[in-house]
């Protein structure tokens, strides 16, 4: 069992802003930070919201903006959040066994019970449909796929489990 210690968030805010997350709390992960359960957390439950500023895709590839892509939420065809700093989100880190998941376009909601001090972690096929993205998985869960590719590519059985936790527009995306 992994016991959370918290740990300073350097950035341009104090980590009081932190501290609206009733349930969720970051600190130190076998990636370096992650999120964890402050209390135990039921299936469904609200986690957080993922908010920052939209962004299409006429400005994917321009400026600062693609720098900060691996921690994009795809939110529509060419469309996406870049998170605010200060947003939680920046703290999730993926599994190949993940026990989060979204509903609606930006709400990371609990795909099962979660334990006390459990780290909250999300399968990121289900936050893009780009078909070149791509990235290698260190999550060393036993069912690791080795590369997370967009949701496009999940294996049926996958889409099949994770179907009441993928954004809508996700799942009904054809190409």
């Amino acid at each position: 069992e992994h016991n959370p210690v918290t740990v300073e968030v350097r950035v341009r805010f104090s980590v009081g802003a932190f501290m609206m997350y009733k349930k969720v709390l970051v600190s130190k992960s076998i990636h370096g930070k992650g999120l964890f359960a402050k209390e135990e957390i039921k299936k469904n439950e609200f986690l957080f919201a993922v908010k920052g500023k939209a962004i299409k895709d006429d400005k994917y590839y321009k400026g600062k903006y693609y720098l900060w892509g691996p921690r994009w939420l795809a939110v529509g065809k060419y469309k996406w959040i870049i998170p605010l700093r200060k947003n939680i989100w920046w703290f999730i880190n993926h599994s190949c066994n993940p026990n989060a998941g979204l509903v609606g376009k930006n709400k990371v909601v609990a795909m099962k019970n979660i334990n006390k001090n459990e780290e909250i972690t999300l399968d990121y096929s289900i936050t893009e449909d780009d078909p070149n993205w791509k990235m290698k998985c260190r999550c060393k869960d036993k069912k690791c796929r080795k590369v997370i590719k967009s949701y496009r590519f999940l294996p049926e059985k996958l889409k099949e489990k994770y179907k009441d936790y993928t954004p809508r527009w996700l799942v009904n995306s054809t190409d």
